[in-house]
């Protein structure tokens, strides 16, 4: 039994010795049955500066896609997408007073349906 080590998870002290992992000891905890390493912490991602985030938000604003944008600052294009979701989500939508004057339609909508042929299959007409 070791007094200076306690478990991680009821910090109970009634710990023994269970084999090594990773060149580091391993604990068992007598009292709730956890196998654990003393000091073993899984290192979290680290939080981006402020100046990785800006760059990929301008690269992005400028037209580069978040991969490209990811590349550059060195971080996967979830992480960039999710940066420009949360920056995305406090901004404000424009709010139009009044009515509007000019409206501008599709002009690719206009002309496609303008250019619609209709086929009559079923017509009598046979030059055979």
């Amino acid at each position: 039994m070791s007094g200076t080590v306690c478990c991680k998870q009821c910090q109970g002290e009634e710990v023994v010795k269970s084999g090594r992992i990773r060149n580091k000891q391993r604990w068992l905890c007598k009292t709730c049955g956890l196998n654990f390493v003393e000091g073993e912490g899984r290192p979290g991602p680290k939080p981006a500066g402020l100046e990785k985030k800006s760059l990929a938000m301008l690269l992005v604003c400028l037209g580069l896609s978040f991969r490209a944008a990811g590349l550059v600052v060195g971080v996967v294009r979830n992480t960039v997408m999710e940066w420009f979701r949360d920056w995305a989500g406090g901004l404000e939508l424009p709010k139009v007073e009044g009515p509007l004057d000019v409206v501008e339609f599709d002009e690719m909508h206009h002309f496609i349906q303008s250019k619609k042929q209709v086929l009559d299959l079923e017509s009598n007409n046979d030059s055979c």
